[in-house]
Parts: structure tokens; sequence; C-alpha cells
């Protein structure tokens, strides 16, 4: 039997030591990092929403991008299996390039159907005996919803308009609100802090800064007054910080510029309501 080859493993962090006399529920670890999942995951979901991204396509980005990092690392498809719970086809599938797009929004999905199709145009009656009606348009492409629930959600959306038993179509359901400059922004600055997390919480050496400077409960009238004075602060040393951060000429510098490294620190102000 021919041997299967093995693939070159490239995992820069180190396993997790293992306690194998340990009660699962006792493991507060474990408890405290789903505790830190959620709470990304909740503050990921209205920045998804604002493009009209649906729960079920965050799950497939999350799930394909977990499964490719894995793969990426070198680990065989049984490894895979192991770590994610998914089979091997499931597995197959999920690593191949991602063409199909977003098909999961449904209201976009309905939407389009309706202006792609040429039997239905943009404005029908809500229900006649012959199609086209809006009830005939329901039965092919949103039987899944029921006809007062799809027409309320099209509604609270501004994705119809409903006059004398008419149904009016007013877009297909496409968003595109935040520009892709500060989406990229947004992108770098969690990349920097997660990245700077991961390299503490694996304990590798040397730890890098990252701490919480000052934080405290603050009342609503002062809030605009220490966000001002904290402002001042920032914008006073980021010519500094830039200076400290450009490219040197060093020969060391020149030298090494094929094995270069991002560097970089992130500033911000936050305000968490009702904090737990």
């Amino acid at each position: 039997m021919p041997r299967t080859r093995t693939k070159t493993k490239h995992n820069r962090f180190p396993n997790p030591p293992l306690y194998p006399d340990m009660d699962p529920s006792a493991n507060k670890s474990r408890q405290a990092t789903e505790h830190l999942l959620c709470e990304v995951f909740r503050h990921l979901v209205p920045i998804a929403r604002r493009e009209g991204i649906s729960v079920k396509r965050m799950r497939e980005l999350l799930v394909r991008t977990q499964l490719r990092l894995l793969d990426e690392e070198g680990m065989t498809r049984f490894e895979l299996m192991a770590l994610s719970g998914f089979s091997r086809r499931a597995i197959r599938l999920l690593l191949l390039d991602d063409r199909e797009g977003d098909r999961t929004d449904l209201l976009a999905r309905f939407m389009g159907a309706w202006f792609d199709d040429p039997c239905f145009p943009t404005t029908i009656p809500l229900d006649s005996r012959k199609p086209p009606s809006f009830v005939h348009l329901h039965e092919k492409y949103a039987s899944d919803f029921t006809l007062p629930g799809l027409l309320k959600l099209l509604k609270n959306y501004d994705l119809i308009k409903v006059e004398q038993d008419r149904v009016t179509a007013l877009g297909r359901g496409v968003t595109a609100r935040t520009t892709v400059k500060d989406l990229a922004a947004a992108e770098k600055a969690l990349a920097g802090f997660f990245s700077t997390l991961i390299h503490n919480l694996y304990e590798l050496d040397p730890p890098f800064m990252q701490q919480q400077i000052h934080t405290h409960p603050a009342s609503s009238e002062h809030k605009a007054e220490l966000r001002g004075m904290v402002s001042e602060v920032i914008h006073s040393t980021q010519g500094r910080l830039r200076e400290l951060l450009k490219p040197n000429g060093t020969r060391a510098a020149r030298k090494d510029q094929g094995k270069q490294t991002e560097v970089g620190i992130g500033l911000y102000w936050y305000e968490i309501d009702e904090p737990d």
C-alpha cells in the first residue's frame, strides 16, 4: 500500500499543556475563553448586519477561515476532522474556493429573483387568480416564509411599498454602507490587537505591550469633557510616535529588508454602556 505523504507542519504556536485529570466543568480558563469569543461575536453581528451579511454567512466565513488556517499549518484530514467535528467530505468542500458568493441573505435573494424574473413586473397585485401577483411570487421564491411575515419583513426593510392592494419593489436589498477605506482601517486595528493578544496568551518571548492604561465608570455629563482631554493628549503624541515608527536607514535595517515585520501601536477611545 503506498504511503501517504506527510505534510510539513508549521504552526508557530506551541501546543497547549494537557491536564488529563481535570474535570471539564472545572476548567475556568476554557469557560473564560468561550465568554471572550461570545463577546467578540456579539460585537461582530452589528458590523455584518450593516452590510446585509447573514448569521449563516458569518458561520460559513468563520468555518472556512479556521479550516484553511489549520490546513496551512500542515494538518492532515484526520486531524482536521478531530478539531472541527466535520466529515472528510464536508472539509474537502469547505476548503474549496468560495466562488458562489453569499447566497444566505434570503430577502436580497428574493428581491433579486423578483427583479430578474421577466414574468413579474416591479409593481404587481397583492393577490389575483392568475399570475403575476405577489402571492404567486411568494409561492415561487419564498415559500419558507408565511405571506404576512414576508410582507412585514420587506416593508420593515424598505424593500417594498404596498398601496391599494398593489405591491411595488423598491430595491434588490443589496447594501453597501461602509467605505472600503474605513473597513481596511478597522481590519488593520483588529488584526494588530489580536496578534498581540495571541502572542501574549501563548507566552511567547518577549511579551508585547498590551495593557489598559486607565479605565473607570464616567457619568454622562463628563464623557464629552474626558473624551476631549484624552483626544488632545493622543494628538500631541502622534507626531513623535510616527517618527519612532518610520523605517530607519541603518545598515542592519537595509540588510534585513527581505524579512520585514509590520510593527505599530494602537490608540483608541472606547465607551461601553452599562458594562457587566
